[in-house]
């Protein structure tokens, strides 16, 4: 069984809550008891019980995303399809929605395909992703696998010391990864082909500079998307 949750979602906005959940169950040959037994559960766990009376007409944009999972849920999906489901939320309402499809994935063991063009959110809660860029797949995998793929094209560490850098870049850029170190102010970005944050803390050390901050720069799936978007254009 699949269970889909439209980008807008459609109820009868002059029935309830509860009345719509209770005709979706019946839509699905789900027996009466058992329906509403299992529409009151849900409305429960989506925090719309003390709502479940009122014409869906007043609920709002979040009251409504809350009953649309409770009326995906009520037919007992394996696979639930989900079509950006935080759009119009307050981040309130994302957060909560967010940890919401987590719970149902781990506790209920339901296979969550979650369409998004909110990647952090993406990245937050997937454990796989697929990236489509003009109607292909261009990249599929784990996040962390993803952004290991990508950094194997290049790495950048931010260094920050308190002391001259000058006498540094120079020995940072002797480093056989190294290809190329910006200086800003008391800052030094290094690019290079491989991790090279040990050398370089050795390099700061032995040249007496105070270490304040040492930080490899992680793509984000927002980065890596817009790599293959733009290598897609080419």
């Amino acid at each position: 069984m699949v269970g889909y949750l439209p980008e807008t979602v459609g109820f009868y906005g002059d029935m309830s809550g509860l009345e719509n959940l209770l005709f979706t169950a019946e839509l699905n040959q789900i027996p009466s008891e058992e329906a509403y037994s299992k529409s009151i559960e849900l409305l429960e766990m989506v925090e719309l019980l003390a709502s479940k009376d009122q014409p869906v007409n007043q609920y709002s944009r979040g009251m409504k995303q809350r009953l649309g999972i409770a009326d995906v849920l009520i037919k007992d999906p394996q696979i639930v399809i989900l079509d950006d489901p935080t759009l119009g939320l307050d981040p309130a309402g994302i957060q909560w929605l967010l940890a919401l499809i987590e719970r149902l994935s781990q506790q209920r063991n339901i296979t969550i395909f979650l369409s998004s063009h909110q990647l952090h959110e993406v990245q937050r809660i997937c454990n796989r992703v697929g990236i489509m860029s003009h109607g292909a797949l261009v990249l599929e995998g784990k996040v962390a696998d993803l952004v290991q793929e990508t950094e194997s094209h290049g790495y950048e560490t931010k260094l920050e010391i308190e002391g001259e850098t000058s006498v540094l870049e120079g020995k940072i850029k002797s480093i056989s990864s190294v290809e190329k170190v910006s200086v800003e102010g008391s800052q030094l970005i290094i690019e290079s082909t491989s991790d090279v944050r040990s050398q370089i803390a050795l390099e700061v050390i032995q040249s007496g500079a105070q270490l304040l901050e040492l930080q490899a720069h992680r793509n984000s799936l927002q980065e890596i998307y817009m790599r293959y978007f733009q290598e897609a254009l080419v």
